[in-house]
Protein backbone atom coordinates (compact mmCIF):
# COMPACT_ATOMS: atom_id res chain seq x y z
CA UNK A 1 0.00 0.00 0.00
CA UNK A 2 2.85 2.43 0.82
CA UNK A 3 4.26 1.91 -2.71
CA UNK A 4 1.11 2.44 -4.56
CA UNK A 5 0.50 5.61 -2.69
CA UNK A 6 4.02 6.71 -2.94
CA UNK A 7 3.79 6.49 -6.89
CA UNK A 8 0.27 8.33 -6.76
CA UNK A 9 1.92 11.02 -4.71
CA UNK A 10 4.25 11.51 -7.03
CA UNK A 11 1.79 11.90 -9.98
CA UNK A 12 -0.71 14.07 -8.26
CA UNK A 13 1.53 17.41 -7.70
CA UNK A 14 -1.69 19.15 -5.58
CA UNK A 15 -1.09 16.62 -2.37
CA UNK A 16 1.56 17.26 -0.56
CA UNK A 17 1.72 14.62 1.63
CA UNK A 18 -0.46 11.50 2.99
CA UNK A 19 -0.78 10.13 6.14
CA UNK A 20 -2.05 6.72 6.91
CA UNK A 21 -3.43 6.08 10.34
CA UNK A 22 -4.28 2.75 11.24
CA UNK A 23 -7.31 2.57 14.51
CA UNK A 24 -7.24 1.25 17.21
CA UNK A 25 -8.06 -2.58 17.15
CA UNK A 26 -11.88 -2.75 18.23
CA UNK A 27 -12.43 0.99 18.37
CA UNK A 28 -13.74 0.79 14.92
CA UNK A 29 -17.63 0.83 13.86
CA UNK A 30 -17.24 1.07 10.03
CA UNK A 31 -19.99 -0.70 8.21
CA UNK A 32 -17.66 -3.41 6.94
CA UNK A 33 -17.21 -4.22 10.56
CA UNK A 34 -21.42 -4.64 10.77
CA UNK A 35 -21.26 -6.63 8.01
CA UNK A 36 -18.42 -9.52 9.05
CA UNK A 37 -20.51 -9.56 12.19
CA UNK A 38 -23.18 -10.27 10.40
CA UNK A 39 -21.61 -12.82 8.46
CA UNK A 40 -20.04 -14.26 11.78
CA UNK A 41 -23.61 -15.07 13.52
CA UNK A 42 -24.95 -16.95 10.75
CA UNK A 43 -21.38 -19.02 10.24
CA UNK A 44 -21.92 -20.04 13.71
CA UNK A 45 -25.34 -21.47 12.80
CA UNK A 46 -23.93 -23.96 10.31
CA UNK A 47 -22.68 -27.32 11.45
CA UNK A 48 -20.61 -28.05 8.54
CA UNK A 49 -19.98 -25.92 5.75
CA UNK A 50 -18.67 -28.09 2.44
CA UNK A 51 -18.09 -26.07 -1.03
CA UNK A 52 -16.35 -22.75 -0.72
CA UNK A 53 -19.52 -21.32 -2.70
CA UNK A 54 -21.66 -21.61 0.34
CA UNK A 55 -19.48 -18.94 1.65
CA UNK A 56 -20.37 -16.62 -0.99
CA UNK A 57 -23.52 -17.77 -0.08
CA UNK A 58 -24.14 -16.34 3.32
CA UNK A 59 -21.88 -13.52 2.82
CA UNK A 60 -23.86 -11.89 -0.10
CA UNK A 61 -26.84 -11.98 2.24
CA UNK A 62 -25.30 -9.17 3.72
CA UNK A 63 -22.57 -7.94 1.29
CA UNK A 64 -22.04 -7.33 -2.08
CA UNK A 65 -19.75 -10.53 -3.57
CA UNK A 66 -17.17 -9.74 -6.32
CA UNK A 67 -15.79 -12.50 -7.84
CA UNK A 68 -11.74 -11.78 -8.10
CA UNK A 69 -11.96 -13.55 -11.41
CA UNK A 70 -13.99 -10.29 -12.76
CA UNK A 71 -11.18 -7.72 -12.11
CA UNK A 72 -8.02 -7.32 -12.82
CA UNK A 73 -5.66 -7.80 -10.55
CA UNK A 74 -1.94 -6.05 -10.20
CA UNK A 75 1.01 -7.23 -8.76
CA UNK A 76 2.05 -4.18 -6.21
CA UNK A 77 4.28 -6.77 -4.21
CA UNK A 78 7.02 -6.86 -7.61
CA UNK A 79 6.48 -3.36 -7.97
CA UNK A 80 6.99 -2.33 -4.58
CA UNK A 81 10.86 -4.48 -5.05
CA UNK A 82 11.56 -1.87 -7.65
CA UNK A 83 10.91 1.04 -5.26
CA UNK A 84 11.68 0.36 -2.36
CA UNK A 85 14.20 -1.74 0.27
CA UNK A 86 13.28 -4.48 2.00
CA UNK A 87 11.22 -3.76 5.06
CA UNK A 88 13.48 -5.67 7.31
CA UNK A 89 16.13 -2.76 6.44
CA UNK A 90 13.85 0.42 7.03
CA UNK A 91 14.96 2.06 9.86
CA UNK A 92 11.23 1.78 12.20
CA UNK A 93 9.63 -1.62 12.31
CA UNK A 94 6.58 -1.56 10.13
CA UNK A 95 4.63 -3.35 12.54
CA UNK A 96 4.76 -1.49 15.13
CA UNK A 97 3.89 1.60 13.24
CA UNK A 98 -0.13 2.90 13.71
CA UNK A 99 0.76 5.88 11.10
CA UNK A 100 2.54 6.57 8.06
CA UNK A 101 3.59 9.76 6.70
CA UNK A 102 4.56 10.28 2.72
CA UNK A 103 6.17 13.25 1.39
CA UNK A 104 7.76 14.24 -1.86
CA UNK A 105 11.48 14.07 -1.85
CA UNK A 106 13.68 17.34 -2.65
CA UNK A 107 15.20 14.77 -5.07
CA UNK A 108 13.07 14.46 -8.05
CA UNK A 109 11.36 11.45 -8.15
CA UNK A 110 11.29 10.40 -5.14
CA UNK A 111 9.57 9.75 -1.84
CA UNK A 112 9.87 10.10 2.37
CA UNK A 113 8.60 7.33 4.68
CA UNK A 114 8.32 8.18 7.96
CA UNK A 115 6.73 5.47 10.17
CA UNK A 116 5.44 6.39 14.09
CA UNK A 117 4.58 4.31 16.61
CA UNK A 118 2.34 6.70 18.50
CA UNK A 119 -0.91 8.97 17.18
CA UNK A 120 0.10 12.59 18.42
CA UNK A 121 4.26 12.53 18.43
CA UNK A 122 6.49 12.22 15.72
CA UNK A 123 10.03 10.52 17.09
CA UNK A 124 11.07 9.51 13.62
CA UNK A 125 12.71 10.87 10.40
CA UNK A 126 11.88 10.45 7.05
CA UNK A 127 14.16 8.31 5.18
CA UNK A 128 14.15 7.60 1.67
CA UNK A 129 12.95 3.76 0.87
Amino acid sequence: MLSMLSKWLLENVSVKRIEIIFPVTGHSFMPPDRVFGNVEKVLKKQEVIIQPEEYCEFISSSATVTNLRDIIIFDFKTAAQEVFKPTAKWPFKMTQCKRFIIKRSKISGNTVIRGEQFYKSDSNKSFNP
